[in-house]
């Protein structure tokens, strides 16, 4: 029997996905600034945004249309590497605040909100997932 992967649940109002091109800033001082490209291009960019919708998070969203004039420099000045998804996490004492890595992303949120995002604990599903 194959495993099945665990669902996200995400409240109705947590569900609208933000148009390319914009950048949406909280009203609260949020920990995290998540930069995204257009999810045609880049679907590791949904993934990000969906980890820390589920995570319950808040965070600020840049959304850099890419392959347009200009996008490598917008990217840049968010990212070292120049890729996107990147999370900046403004309480790391590093000189560099941003993951620029989805899994890492994951990873990275998965333990700083003491598990409020997990991978499923059979080994199985996990894989699956």
């Amino acid at each position: 029997k194959k495993p099945r992967a665990p669902k996200v649940l995400l409240r109705k109002e947590d569900q609208h996905i933000p148009p390319v091109g914009t950048y949406f800033q909280s009203s609260t001082m949020p920990r995290y600034t998540l930069v995204i490209g257009n999810y045609n291009y880049s679907s590791w960019s949904l993934r990000a945004w969906l980890c820390l919708k589920a995570s319950k998070e808040e965070f600020d969203l840049v959304c850099i249309e890419l392959y347009t004039d200009g996008y490598k420099e917008k990217t840049l000045q968010f990212s070292p590497s120049g890729r996107v998804p990147v999370v900046i996490d403004k309480t790391l004492k590093q000189e560099s605040q941003s993951i620029w890595d989805s899994l890492s992303i994951l990873e990275h949120v998965r333990e700083q909100t003491n598990g409020a995002i997990d991978w499923p604990v059979e080994t199985a599903a996990r894989a699956h997932a």
